[in-house]
């Protein structure tokens, strides 16, 4: 190591190196790991405690420097396999750790998924000038925490991409909605004008003969339930004639032929039927006398 200014553009106050040295690196392996390097210590600076800066720290990211340039994939996939956890160290002679409630990940774990990320490594063996007794070297592994800012930025594009593409969803599928209701608004607006106009076609039909339909023909309750009675009374007639009931789908469901008669009393057990509205019919062969609506509840 050594400080020294550099003139230029650039002032340096320390700058230290171990320089680029292949063989020693080969010469420092503990061997064989599978999936992850494992080195002696051969770092430019090892510092044991906490390091403070006041000003900017910075990593070498030039695209200049760099090959074989590939886009990250499945960094959510990734990451979601990186358990996190917060723990304390154990107190360690060799080693000077920071006390209290830590956070991160175990160098291990994270070395099963992502081999490139982790080290192993010994510490120096350093000699106390005062006591003259050496610390001994220890193994340890270690994670570039780095490594994880990249894949931290390509998931959080995966996931906004994947809101993205929800909302767009979202989006279709609210279209998609306010055009049913559009239709179905205007298909009770259609059946509600043919009710309508029903609904006037019988009263027309009804007040043809408002004495017959309303002193003559009588059903009831009305609305019913479980059984009506019909009751046909007073009626000046000749021929044949017919009374009937017909539910709303038009399935006639009660048919009583009359032939030169001037009343009728007919219990109709109306327990099975559905709850709804029932045309009540008096007619000859060509044409329907008079009509009204029955009313069933259930």
């Amino acid at each position: 190591m050594r400080a020294e200014a550099v003139g230029g553009y650039s002032r340096i106050g320390i700058y230290s190196t171990t320089g680029v040295n292949e063989d020693l690196q080969e010469d420092c392996e503990l061997g064989p790991v599978e999936g992850y390097p494992s080195y002696l210590s051969n770092f430019a600076a090892f510092f044991e405690g906490n390091t403070f800066t006041t000003g900017t720290p910075y990593v070498m990211s030039d695209e200049r420097l760099k090959t074989n340039k590939q886009k990250i994939e499945s960094a959510s996939e990734l990451l979601s396999k990186i358990k996190t956890y917060t723990y304390e160290y154990k107190p360690n002679k060799s080693i000077p750790v920071s006390k209290g409630l830590q956070r991160g990940v175990m160098a291990q774990e994270v070395a099963e998924h992502m081999p490139n990320t982790v080290i192993r490594l010994n510490t120096p063996a350093i000699k106390d000038i005062k006591t003259g007794m050496t610390r001994t070297s220890q193994e340890i592994y270690a994670v570039n925490y780095l490594e994880f800012i990249p894949l931290l930025i390509s998931a959080f594009n995966e996931k906004s991409k994947e809101a993205d593409e929800l909302e767009e969803q979202v989006a279709r599928q609210s279209s998609t909605i306010d055009e049913l209701l559009n239709r179905l608004n205007a298909l009770e607006q259609k059946l509600d004008q043919i009710c309508e106009q029903g609904c006037a076609g019988l009263q027309q039909r009804s007040s043809a003969t408002p004495s017959l339909l309303n002193e003559s023909l009588k059903f009831y309750p009305n609305p019913g339930s479980n059984r009506v009675t019909i009751d046909l009374n007073n009626l000046d007639i000749s021929g044949e004639y017919y009374v009937t009931v017909y539910s709303s789908n038009g399935q006639m469901l009660f048919s009583k032929r009359l032939t030169n008669t001037s009343s009728l009393s007919e219990q109709l057990e109306t327990g099975s039927w559905s709850a709804g509205a029932y045309t009540v019919s008096l007619s000859d062969k060509s044409k329907v006398i008079s009509s009204g609506t029955l009313m069933i509840t259930k």
